[in-house]
């Protein structure tokens, strides 16, 4: 069940988590009225996906999280809403963003286990 986490720029996305995993039949926009919440946990489905991120001009400080739940080595390759490749995320890993002056902002990505 979704729920509501507030206005975007408000700041009022962290620590919210994105109920259920989104498994992908192909690469993904993420729209924050569909995926409401600010950790996307994601099984690329068998091939290797990008998810590229919506305009950062209205989520001024925040952050987000993409867990790859993969069950094998798929990548998925993060993009600006311009199309530009910000990282990757390998299986078993969480790559976390920032919206930082204007622009999403690849801060680091960790090994994590996913049950």
């Amino acid at each position: 069940m979704a729920r509501n986490v507030g206005t975007p720029g408000e700041g009022a996305f962290h620590n919210v988590l994105q109920p259920g995993q989104i498994t992908l039949t192909g690469n993904l926009t993420v729209d924050f009225a569909t995926y409401n919440g600010n950790v996307l946990r994601i099984d690329p489905n068998g091939s290797a996906r990008n998810v590229t991120l919506p305009d950062p001009a209205n989520f001024a400080g925040m952050e987000l999280r993409i867990l790859n739940a993969a069950d094998a080595a798929e990548t998925i390759t993060i993009k600006n809403a311009a199309g530009d490749t910000l990282g990757t995320c390998e299986q078993n890993r969480v790559a976390w963003l920032v919206v930082i002056s204007g622009a999403w902002v690849f801060n680091y990505k960790q090994i994590i286990t996913l049950s």
